[in-house]
């Protein structure tokens, strides 16, 4: 009884926030993939278990909403178990992606999971963010928007991310709710935009928010 009450209270929150049009059931299959993948791993604090598995999902999958319909090429750097990328994906599944991760379990998982979901847009790539480049330069400043969760504070974060955005390209980053922006970010090389609330129905706790920074044409 309790695993069906789970899965009801889940669809329904789903429900309440993916775009119209947008299928519950594939976002259920990524939960249970991570949930038996993360046994003896700790791609996910298993302390958590299925209740924080599932607000990450949810918080991910409102963000892809809140980027707007056609969010252009598209980075998640740090992906780790897929967040916020895999949600992002399932939401915008004609929008090409790319997850990186330095972490090997965490890109055996990622491509496994690009494959049984479906998701031909989506590419997953193996290395820490400088090797990266080195590797394909063809990715400096190719990307549109830069996805970053837990990478690190505020400023080390953008100066990851930066190298790989276009002009004018944005980074959004997850905090808290009432974040503000670092003294240590560069304000000539980015523009904070703003927050945008993260509402998951039925989440408890501390509101989150995505944080906007726009990287400045002129740099």
């Amino acid at each position: 009884m309790g695993a069906l009450v789970t899965k009801s209270s889940f669809f329904s929150r789903l429900g309440a926030v993916l775009p119209r049009g947008v299928a519950e059931a594939p976002f259920v299959a990524f939960r249970d993939d991570l949930l038996r993948f993360n046994r003896g791993r700790n791609l996910v604090s298993r302390k958590g278990g299925r209740a924080l598995v599932e607000d990450l999902i949810l918080e991910s999958a409102v963000a892809a909403g809140v980027l707007g319909p056609k969010p252009g090429r598209t980075l998640d750097l740090g992906s780790g178990a897929g967040f916020p990328g895999i949600p992002f994906a399932l939401v915008h599944s004609s929008c090409p992606l790319l997850l990186l991760d330095r972490r090997t379990a965490a890109c055996h998982f990622l491509r496994r999971e690009v494959a049984a979901l479906a998701l031909p847009a989506v590419e997953v790539e193996e290395g820490q963010s400088g090797e990266v480049l080195r590797r394909r330069p063809e990715l400096r400043g190719g990307f549109e928007w830069g996805l970053l969760k837990a990478v690190a504070p505020p400023a080390k974060a953008l100066a990851l991310i930066s190298p790989f955005l276009a002009q004018e390209g944005r980074a959004a980053l997850f905090r808290e709710e009432g974040f503000r922006p670092d003294p240590k970010i560069d304000a000539e090389l980015w523009e904070w935009e703003g927050s945008r609330p993260l509402v998951l129905d039925g989440a408890e706790g501390t509101r989150r928010s995505l944080q906007v920074f726009r990287k400045r044409g002129s740099v």
